[in-house]
């Protein structure tokens, strides 16, 4: 598992293993984990224009739904993280055709937002949930989930069991937005003592066994770069 900062009904702590998701939970990500091509290829459409909150979930899921009422609601904090907002909807196509129709009575009440959604594939499901994994610690995909990603497409924070509007503005505008050295990435005051860099092969073997071969071949890349500039030094 990956270190991370994470707010868990309480002060955060580190290196904490989230084998169940009984509260909201936030991971702030010590090193910004690059977007596994899967999730892009369906969060994105060009070059970003500016932080995208990507979120799953599903209609009977009753946390789901609170945390899209809760968007709407707070749809002045939201419009100040300045960051598009895109829902994915979860499970077999008769699932995800409800999702589409209550999603639009959910999202009727803040027209104003950038905020959308659309169906997730097998594929895509299977990115969620194995980003979930290297983050969390976690097999199955929590609900609601949702990532906040930078127009450098790299996951910045991990959200679990909901997320309120005020640490979603608060988060695009320090992490999304700006950019904060790897020893100050954390809500709590003081540094990291020490960095140490995010070993990716777990990652690797995790997509290979969900049979995203594309997402895998993407990171054992960018673990072999990463270790021929080490070599390099």
């Amino acid at each position: 598992m990956v270190g991370v900062a994470v707010a868990w009904g309480g002060p955060p702590q580190d290196e904490l293993s989230l084998p169940e998701l009984p509260m909201a939970a936030a991971a702030v990500l010590r090193e910004p984990l690059p977007l596994p091509p899967t999730l892009v290829s369906v969060g994105f459409r060009g070059k970003p224009r500016r932080p995208l909150l990507l979120a799953a979930w599903l209609p009977s899921c009753e946390s789901c739904v609170r945390e899209i009422r809760g968007l709407t609601t707070g749809r002045g904090e939201v419009a100040a993280a300045d960051v598009d907002v895109l829902f994915l909807g979860l499970g077999a196509p008769p699932e995800q055709a409800e999702a589409a129709l209550r999603f639009a009575e959910l999202a009727a009440a803040a027209p104003e937002l950038r905020m959308r959604q659309r169906p997730a594939s097998a594929a895509v499901q299977q990115a969620l949930a194995a980003v979930a994994g290297v983050v969390l610690g976690v097999e199955e995909l929590p609900r609601p989930f949702a990532l906040l990603i930078d127009r450098d497409l790299e996951v910045q924070v991990v959200y679990a069991g909901g997320l309120d509007v005020a640490t979603l503005r608060n988060d695009a505008r320090r992490f999304a937005h700006g950019e904060v050295a790897g020893p100050e990435r954390s809500r709590r005051a003081g540094r990291w003592a020490f960095a140490v860099q995010r070993s990716l092969a777990p990652f690797v073997r995790d997509l290979q066994r969900r049979g995203l071969s594309h997402d895998a071949d993407f990171f054992l890349r960018l673990a072999k770069g990463r270790s021929s500039s080490r070599e390099d030094k």
